[in-house]
């Protein structure tokens, strides 16, 4: 297995109008979960049993909060219209042939901290919903 460099992730959102760039990017984590399915019988003696049951994902970016930014504008609009969009997420960037995911999705969490000496930061939270896509960037 390949090491990969880190940081360099890239995020795009679309609201129905084509996909922007989630722009000032920090660090970004897509996390895909399975739920489990017991099936312990007593057949099983002393050992727990399980099948894995349906995936579901999240993705969660930390971000420099940016006015200007398309993609975080569409974003908290797409939240504050309480609508669901297509996320898609590029954990190595925009490297030709690179894996990428993507799937409806809406925010769930977001908060924009405004620290007295700091920059403003931007965390956003998205579940993704229905069939997760794994594709490789073009």
């Amino acid at each position: 297995m390949a090491v990969t460099r880190g940081r360099i992730q890239t995020a795009a959102f679309d609201d129905g109008g084509g996909f922007d760039e989630v722009g000032r990017i920090v660090d970004g984590t897509f996390t895909l979960e399975s739920s489990e399915i017991t099936v312990t019988t007593h057949d099983s003696l002393d050992f727990e049993e399980f099948l894995q049951g349906r995936k579901s994902g999240t993705v969660e970016l930390s971000c420099r909060a940016d006015e200007a930014d398309v993609g975080q504008i569409a974003v908290l609009d797409a939240h504050l219209a309480e609508t669901a969009g297509t996320l898609r997420f590029r954990p190595r960037g925009d490297v030709s042939g690179a894996d990428q995911y993507s799937a409806s999705a809406f925010i769930t969490a977001t908060n924009i901290e405004s620290p007295n000496d700091e920059e403003t930061k931007l965390p956003l939270t998205f579940r993704l919903t229905g069939t997760i896509t794994q594709s490789a960037v073009p």
